[in-house]
């Protein structure tokens, strides 16, 4: 699907000479999702693949671009954690030096939590009630909890 999704992204005016692609054999990344019909409850399971290879200096490759994001009127960046945490945390550095809203979704949150670095460079964040739980250490089932 990377060669449909990147022409999509090009004929719909997005940027794309940051793109890389993964090694040969190496699979886009899938998150299947299952609802138990009882509870509404939801399970995602999450496959990282070429994802999964991203790293801070890809990141740092793309600089460039976050400072032309940062001229007026302003961009944001958007993370999510479906790629490893180190490469999260220096997109999210990279943005605050180019005065960049960041946006965060916490999704999936690890089980270890998120390092305290994190949350000086995330403006807003976007957390489902099972993430919000576990980042949180409380109880998040009911309005009052939150």
């Amino acid at each position: 699907h990377g060669n449909s999704t990147i022409r999509n992204f090009e004929a719909h005016g997005v940027a794309i000479s940051h793109v890389s692609r993964g090694p040969p054999g190496v699979s886009h990344g899938v998150a299947p999702i299952t609802v138990d019909q009882s509870s509404g409850e939801n399970s995602i399971v999450i496959v990282l693949g070429a994802g999964g290879l991203l790293s801070p200096e890809d990141v740092r490759k793309a600089q460039p671009a976050f400072a032309e994001a940062g001229r007026p009127p302003g961009g944001v960046l958007l993370a999510q954690l479906e790629v490893p945490l180190e490469t999260t945390l220096e997109a999210l550095s990279l943005a605050r030096a180019a005065d960049l809203t960041t946006v965060l979704n916490t999704a999936p949150a690890p089980s270890q939590g998120l390092p305290d670095a994190l949350w000086p460079l995330v403006d807003i964040v976007v957390a489902n009630e099972p993430e919000l739980a576990a980042l949180a250490a409380a109880p998040t089932a009911t309005n009052a909890d939150v």
